[in-house]
């Protein structure tokens, strides 16, 4: 965790949430915490695949860090039926 913390240049309470939740196995091994570690010091270089995603997920660079995130873009895209997506996300 501290050696995540230098990378992000940790410095305020957004970013050390977000490192709780990039240092986890499942989002560690797909190659989302290095994504939000480069996003994360070259904001200009995020590309948005749609308005949608520019919307929800700003405040984390475009990566999806949180269940939240996941289930905010099903909401966007699927009009309410996030249940079953949630279920998913739960395990």
């Amino acid at each position: 965790m501290r050696q995540l913390l230098t990378k992000l240049r940790c410095e305020d309470y957004l970013t050390l949430v977000a490192a709780s939740s990039i240092i986890r196995p499942g989002v560690a091994s797909s190659g989302m915490m290095a994504e939000y570690i480069r996003r994360r010091h070259d904001p200009q270089s995020v590309t948005y695949l749609h308005p949608v995603f520019r919307q929800e997920l700003e405040e984390t660079y475009g990566v999806m860090v949180y269940q939240e995130d996941v289930m905010k873009i099903a909401n966007a895209y699927g009009g309410g039926w996030i249940w079953p997506m949630r279920m998913c996300c739960a395990g």
